[in-house]
């Protein structure tokens, strides 16, 4: 993990509960659909937490996507907010 993302963890971790700060931290190893984190942390419940994470501005759309678990094309999460130049390809 980097230093940056050590520095955002330390920053929001007093101010998430339990099941976001568990979200966040497996957002910021990987991008991931909510279908995909809810296999990830094996629950049916984390993707729950996502509109709330990215009201509080600690998680951000990355893309559209097919999600691995589902096949549907959904929305890839991520804790970085996405280059301007990413979507121009």
């Amino acid at each position: 993990m980097r230093q940056t993302s050590k520095d955002a963890y330390d920053k929001i971790k007093p101010d998430l509960p339990t099941k976001q700060l568990q979200v966040w931290n497996a957002l910021s190893r990987n991008t991931m659909t909510g279908g995909e984190l809810n296999e990830y942390l094996e629950t049916h419940s984390a993707h729950k937490r996502l509109s709330e994470l990215q009201r509080k501005g600690v998680i951000f759309e990355q893309r559209t996507r097919k999600c691995k678990i589902s096949g549907a094309n959904c929305i890839e999460w991520g804790t970085a907010k996405p280059s301007p130049q990413a979507t121009l390809f």
